[in-house]
């Protein structure tokens, strides 16, 4: 999600959920074989990165 994508939350609770989500999205994007974020509808491949041999 876009979490984290933003301005930086104003409460403790605020900033541990963005940075906890972070984490996890990290750990989720380490054992994928393929990682997409979603832009304005359109999905970009960063892993593997499409330049990559």
């Amino acid at each position: 999600n876009e979490v984290g994508l933003g301005l930086v939350p104003d409460n403790t609770m605020g900033r541990l959920y963005r940075d906890l989500l972070g984490k996890a999205n990290q750990r989720l994007a380490e054992q994928a074989d393929e990682v997409y974020v979603i832009v304005a509808g359109l999905p970009l491949k960063i892993k593997p990165l499409p330049f990559a041999d």
